[in-house]
This record gives C-alpha cells, sequence and structure tokens, in this order.
C-alpha cells in the first residue's frame, strides 16, 4: 500500500489524473487486506495482488421488512478502534491477536479522517456478475451516541457499474438525503438499528463502510410463516437463482477527501 505517488508515472496512479493527498486513505492490496472483511465476516481473500469478492454471499438479514430490504456485503472495513475487539468481530475471527499487535488495519491505525461528507469514492475493479436486479454501491453506519442507535444508509442514488475489464469509477458521498435511502431495521433488532440523520453519520462514520450489493431478492424455498421475522438464510432456505452470482475483484481503493480551496492538487 502506498500513500501519495513519487511521481506522476508511478503506476498505482497512472490510471487517474491526480494523485492521493498523504491524508487522504488509498489501499492497492499489495501488503494484503490491512483490515478489509469479505462477505461480512470473513478474511478477505487477496489473488494476484487483488482483493477478490466471490459469491455466494451471506444474506444480510439485518434491515429486513418493515426495514429497506436485503442485502449483500462485498466487503468493509470498521473505523474505530473498539469495533476491533468487539464480541461479533472476536466471534467470526475477523482481526487475529497478531493482526491487532501489529497494528495492522491501515485505515484506523493509519488515523484517517472519519469524516467522509463530500467524500470521493474511488475504485478500479472489474466484474463477471449477475446482478438480477442489484446495484453496487456503498453502505455507511454510524453510531454517534454510544447508548443511541446505530444508523445504516445506503447510496442508492449512485451505483459503480461492472464491467468484465477493468475500470475506473467513483461515487460522491454527498449529504444530500435524496441519493441515500436509509435502511431502518428488522421488527426485532430496532433497539440496535434506529434512525441518525445523514450529516450525522457522515460526518463520523465510526462504525463501518461497506461495498454492498442492494437490493436483494430474497425468496424461501418452501412456504414460511413469516419469512421477515424468522432469519433469511438461517431458519430457511432462500431461492439462490435469485440472487446476485458472480466474483469482484478490487486493484485499489481510494478515499478522495475535499480539497480546501488553497490546496494545490
Amino acid at each position: 500500500m502506498r500513500v501519495g505517488a513519487e511521481s506522476a508515472s508511478d503506476p498505482a496512479f497512472r490510471h487517474w489524473s491526480e494523485r492521493p493527498l498523504p491524508s487522504d486513505y488509498w489501499e492497492d492490496f499489495s501488503a494484503g487486506a490491512r483490515g478489509w472483511i469479505a462477505n461480512s465476516q470473513s478474511q478477505l481473500p487477496i489473488q494476484k495482488g487483488h482483493a477478490l469478492c466471490r459469491g455466494p454471499w451471506i444474506v444480510d438479514a439485518n434491515h429486513a421488512p418493515p426495514g429497506a430490504g436485503y442485502l449483500h456485503l462485498l466487503m468493509h472495513i470498521h473505523t474505530l478502534e473498539e469495533r476491533l475487539n468487539a464480541p461479533y468481530a472476536r466471534e467470526a475471527g475477523m482481526y487475529p491477536d497478531d493482526f491487532l499487535r501489529a497494528r495492522g488495519h491501515a485505515f484506523i491505525h493509519g488515523g484517517f479522517s472519519r469524516n467522509l461528507t463530500n467524500l470521493l469514492v474511488r475504485i478500479r475493479a472489474r466484474g463477471i456478475m449477475e446482478m438480477r436486479g442489484a446495484e453496487m454501491t456503498v453502505l455507511v453506519q454510524s453510531q454517534p451516541d454510544p447508548q443511541g442507535p446505530r444508523a445504516n444508509w445506503v447510496l442508492t442514488g449512485q451505483r459503480f457499474v461492472l464491467q468484465e475489464e477493468w475500470s475506473e469509477q467513483e461515487l460522491c458521498l454527498t449529504a444530500d438525503p435524496s441519493q441515500w435511502t436509509f435502511l431502518g431495521s428488522r421488527r426485532d433488532l430496532t433497539s440496535l438499528y434506529g434512525y441518525v440523520p445523514l450529516a450525522d453519520v457522515l460526518a463520523d462514520v465510526n462504525v463501518s463502510f461497506i461495498f454492498v450489493l442492494f437490493p436483494i431478492l430474497v425468496e424461501p424455498v418452501v412456504a414460511v410463516a413469516d419469512r421477515h421475522q424468522a432469519w433469511a438464510g438461517r431458519d430457511y432456505p432462500v431461492r439462490e437463482n435469485l440472487l446476485p452470482e458472480g466474483e469482484i475483484e478490487f486493484d485499489s481503493v481510494w478515499f478522495r477527501y475535499p480539497r480546501t480551496t488553497n490546496s494545490n492538487v
């Protein structure tokens, strides 16, 4: 991973018309996953220097109706140190002890800003996918009040368009709520997930940043009395032929923070 290019011809940045600043978060996966997690809980596979997200993916049912629906989590990073030792992270084996001792989380231990307002999320990626109605975009999750709700917003007004060949694309994390969908909560998790205004979430994304596929169509294989109250994929099997399938490779991820007016970049 390199933050800031030594020259304009550096191959890591040749696909962009500018170079990251040291204050930008840049990951090219040349030194491994460095804190990125795949498919909700497993270690992110790195193949030939690229992050690999390969289906089938776990169905995330945390926001089942009356929430905004189901989704797949492609890969994510936690953004606050205490999340690395949270019980769910430890139980899933997300962060081995030697990783934590080495302070190997590039975003957290690199001291990058959690204020993602107007951030440009730039990726170089490719994919061979059957999307089946889903779109690839990003989710931000924050809990500004430790005793308050954890809010999830998905950027449904913008999306990445996957191609079989490498392409460079970007999304802007605008604070305009019309560009986003608030996910809400399934009926039995309302004590955990709740509403926080988008502007407050973007100002301090202190839980996680996630690349997602949303929405996904979840249908049970057999009749279920209440499919949204039961847990899709855990309490009952779902029709996999309705879900997205394929694989996506990330060559790089760049968090380009807003420049000040006197920036020379």
